[in-house]
């Protein structure tokens, strides 16, 4: 997996500590990060640079499947993307099963 990232406004840095690896995104650059996911599962995804008031929340998963797995996911994605904003919206939140919780 090879990732080229930037970013908008302040300093970031992309870290997953199961790889033992980090790159920083700078503003008005790019950089580039790579590695070999050759184990399946889910993985920690972290911001650890200091990088303002929302910076306890930049944390994500990132998701090592099949290959039989990520086509299924490609095709589906491919489905979703070509619809107009609203829909896809409305198709996310269904299929994410988003009500649970966001409702009244």
């Amino acid at each position: 997996v090879k990732l080229i990232m930037t970013a908008k406004d302040v300093l970031h840095s992309f870290f997953v500590p199961s790889f033992r690896i980090k790159q920083d995104a700078v503003p008005g650059r790019y950089t580039t990060l790579w590695f070999n996911a050759n184990k399946l599962g889910e993985f920690h995804i972290f911001c650890t640079e200091y990088c303002g008031t929302q910076h306890s929340g930049m944390i994500g998963t990132l998701k090592v499947v099949t290959q039989e797995e990520f086509d299924q996911w490609l095709e589906e994605e491919s489905k979703v993307s070509t619809l107009p904003l609203a829909q896809r919206g409305a198709k996310i939140f269904q299929v994410k099963a988003c009500a649970s919780c966001h409702s009244v």
